[in-house]
């Protein structure tokens, strides 16, 4: 299945569902192994792009890496306008939110 989320900043209902509709019918035909090749693809260029290596401290490592994670997937520079990075959640914090990113 795929799922579209469409935004457009301070424009009528109308054309934002249209714009979605657009780009839903744009992906219909997209097929599991195009999307996850994709999505793939997309991952490994962030992470070639933003990763740190903290050498001797895994727990450490894992944690930068959680917190660029949370980040990234807040913001990754497609439009200049959108703020960086709100709050931190996960699983751990049974849905509350945190503003903190320190390891």
């Amino acid at each position: 299945k795929i799922a579209v989320n469409h935004w457009e900043k301070g424009a009528k209902s109308d054309n934002v569902w249209e714009n979605g509709w657009k780009t839903a019918k744009k992906l219909a035909d997209v097929t599991y192994d195009e999307a996850r090749a994709a999505h793939c693809a997309f991952w490994q260029d962030a992470w070639d792009k933003m990763d740190v290596e903290i050498e001797g401290d895994p727990l450490m490592q894992q944690g930068v890496r959680y917190a660029m994670f949370i980040a990234f997937m807040d913001y990754h520079g497609e439009d200049e306008r959108k703020n960086v990075l709100c709050k931190l959640a996960g699983e751990v914090y049974n849905g509350w939110n945190f503003w903190d990113t320190e390891v």
